[in-house]
């Protein structure tokens, strides 16, 4: 009796749920950090301190504000999931998307980001759905390739 690989049956069924459009993906953070993307923590406090400070522009008494400890603070007040939601929820959404395109871009142009084969075999992936735990879908958003939403 012959001895078989599992794997290739593995891969057979995996590509069959890929046709049919079935196959679904979800990917951690580590994908991301391999392309120098910040961590979900710092993406969260970068974007709170951007609008901190937007919103402490034009007042005399912002000088006295350590900003750094009052984004710490609310950090911890909010939790690290609800951050990038207070700051949706209170900014102006043009701010809210320029302040994260620089956040994540880091002032690189998309084409400097070192993306992995990993990134662009995903990408590549249309009849898959992608739920990301991150910012993968914005990067597939930016490429012009639509994904799943979070």
């Amino acid at each position: 009796m012959p001895i078989t690989d599992p794997w290739v049956e593995y891969c057979r069924r995996l590509n069959r749920f890929y046709r049919n459009g079935e196959l679904k993906i979800l990917v951690g953070a580590g994908l991301s950090r391999s392309a120098n993307l910040p961590d979900w923590g710092a993406l969260n406090k970068g974007l709170l301190k951007k609008y901190i400070e937007r919103d402490l522009q034009g007042d005399k008494t912002a000088g006295l504000v350590d900003v750094d400890a009052l984004v710490d603070d609310l950090y911890n007040a909010l939790g690290r999931d609800a951050a990038a939601d207070f700051v949706w929820n209170s900014a102006a959404p043009e701010m809210f998307f320029d302040d994260l395109a620089e956040l994540l871009y880091q002032g690189r142009s998309f084409s400097d980001l070192k993306l992995s084969i990993a990134h662009r075999q995903l990408a590549a992936m249309d009849l898959a759905e992608l739920y990301t735990t991150r910012c993968l879908n914005w990067l597939c958003r930016e490429a012009g390739i639509k994904k799943t939403p979070n």
